[in-house]
């Protein structure tokens, strides 16, 4: 009994189902279906251009769409299949109620909609010309950034009704960082419109919707410096010059691959006369450029100047030092040593003759000998006093006393 009524239940089941499928497949009932937000489209607004006029605004840009048909039907119908128009092509300057056109898929009938009719807004048509400025996206590895080689069309008109046309403010391109590379790239880069908060303005045309922009790897680097430095002044003068050891210079990829140093020109101090901070020449290759404050790198100069002295002494002036005995030592009369002393100029005045001691030493001449080096020394405090002597050597007469 009980294995009767699960058969029956079974059964049941089978019947429901195949009725259910010859009622959808063969009798069809008709159903509704609701498509919201379906877009409005704007028809022959080529032809208000050639009238010189264009739509500045449209109350709403979609709407929404009831549809009846079978339930097989309905089931492969969305919104994509579902066209609302308005016919703009007769509009006249200034407010417009235009009827809106929907057209659906044949075997389907449009049942409801939440509108027939929006307003359209007919200005003046005006253009104007603008420079395409390309943004690069995404994220840079530290050191590098992308740099425009090349824009194919880098002024593009923006045309459309008078007051969106006040509106726009710049034309962008956006490039991937990710499309960068070290070597120079074309990529074809979409334009948007922006105001001047960087929003886009939708409703106008562009004489180009795309533009092909040559981009490469922009890389920033620190090199070393090289820069030769000349001091023609002379002994009145020392130059103690500071130079900085590297700049930071950016540059294409391809071009900063050949270079490993930054050259200046040479840097001449010899007329510098005091402390002073003197701008390098930098002498950079093509395609490179220095980076902030290394715009102009500088050199420190720290000028002393220096005074020179003349003491002369005479051949009883200078003292004899290891004489042997039973010899006689004797600076031949008539000579004169000259002692130059070199300081800085503040200190200069500090030395006296009084405190410059000239001698020779002659524990090993013999009575052949006549000639014999000079040696000088100097009571000063001054550590940069330097001296020097002419001539280097006077002649000595050397004899022997009898025992």
């Amino acid at each position: 009994m009980l294995n009767n009524k699960k058969l029956n239940i079974i059964l049941s089941l089978i019947i429901a189902a195949m009725l259910w499928v010859y009622v959808v497949g063969e009798v069809q009932p008709d159903t509704t279906k609701q498509l919201r937000g379906v877009p409005i489209t704007m028809t022959r607004t080529d032809v208000l251009a050639e009238r010189g006029l264009a739509i500045s605004a449209v109350s709403t840009e979609t709407m929404d769409v009831e549809i009846s048909g079978s339930v097989l039907a309905l089931s492969e119908i969305d919104v994509s299949d579902v066209t609302a128009s308005v016919d703009v092509g007769t509009g006249i300057k200034g407010e417009n109620e235009m009827t809106v056109i929907v057209r659906v898929p044949s075997g389907i009938t449009v049942t409801d909609k939440s509108l027939s009719k929006v307003n359209v807004a007919i200005e003046n048509l005006t253009t104007k010309t603008l420079d395409v400025n390309v943004v690069y996206t995404g994220t840079f590895a530290n050191g590098t950034e992308g740099e425009t080689v090349l824009i194919n069309r880098p002024q593009v008109d923006v045309s459309g009704a008078e007051s969106l046309i006040a509106l726009v403010d710049s034309l962008r391109g956006n490039i991937d960082a990710a499309k960068v590379g070290e070597e120079e790239t074309e990529v074809e880069c979409e334009l948007q419109a922006l105001n001047k908060d960087g929003n886009p303005i939708g409703d106008i045309s562009l004489s180009q919707e795309t533009v092909s922009v040559k981009t490469i790897l922009n890389k920033t680097v620190t090199l070393p410096l090289e820069v030769e430095v000349v001091d023609n002044s002379g002994e009145e003068y020392v130059h103690d010059v500071t130079l900085p050891e590297t700049v930071t210079v950016k540059g294409r990829a391809d071009k900063l691959k050949e270079v490993e140093t930054i050259k200046a020109k040479t840097l001449d101090v010899s007329q510098i006369k005091s402390d002073e901070t003197v701008p390098i020449a930098i002498q950079l290759p093509d395609g490179i450029e220095l980076v902030g404050e290394e715009e102009e790198p500088k050199a420190t100069v720290v000028v002393t100047a220096f005074g020179t002295k003349n003491y002369i002494f005479n051949s009883g002036e200078i003292s004899i030092y290891g004489e042997k005995a039973n010899y006689t030592y004797t600076v031949v009369d008539g000579q004169t040593v000259t002692i130059t002393a070199k300081d800085k100029l503040e200190n200069i005045g500090g030395l006296q003759k009084n405190g410059i001691e000239v001698y020779i030493d002659v524990s090993e001449l013999e009575s052949s000998e006549e000639v014999q080096q000079v040696t000088v020394k100097a009571d000063t405090e001054s550590k940069e006093t330097t001296l020097t002597i002419s001539p280097e050597t006077i002649n000595v007469m050397v004899g022997s006393q009898p025992e």
